[in-house]
């Protein structure tokens, strides 16, 4: 039996707990960090099937790090879903 494994990327606790929950909910196996570093530096350790991220990050921001990870190799092929927590502006 195959495992998925998951990277959830969010700086907001309570957005990466909420995509995480439903993952898990899903049978996934969830890691989780709250900066574009901390992702890059888990990812050399532990390579996830598939990468959530949030958009905006103070450090390195969602595009930043799907730049980075594409140039590595053990992710350069990784699934990566970027996600964004901020409303839409219907003025």
């Amino acid at each position: 039996m195959v495992i998925s494994v998951a990277l959830v990327v969010d700086d907001d606790p309570h957005m990466r707990r909420l995509l995480s929950e439903a993952l898990r909910e899903g049978g996934i196996c969830v890691l989780e960090a709250k900066s574009g570093r901390e992702a890059l530096k888990l990812t050399q350790t532990a390579v996830p099937h598939f990468i959530v991220t949030d958009i905006e990050m103070p450090d390195v921001d969602g595009l930043e790090l799907c730049r980075r990870l594409r140039k590595l190799t053990a992710t350069c092929n990784v699934p990566i879903i970027i996600v964004s927590g901020a409303a839409a502006d219907n003025t």
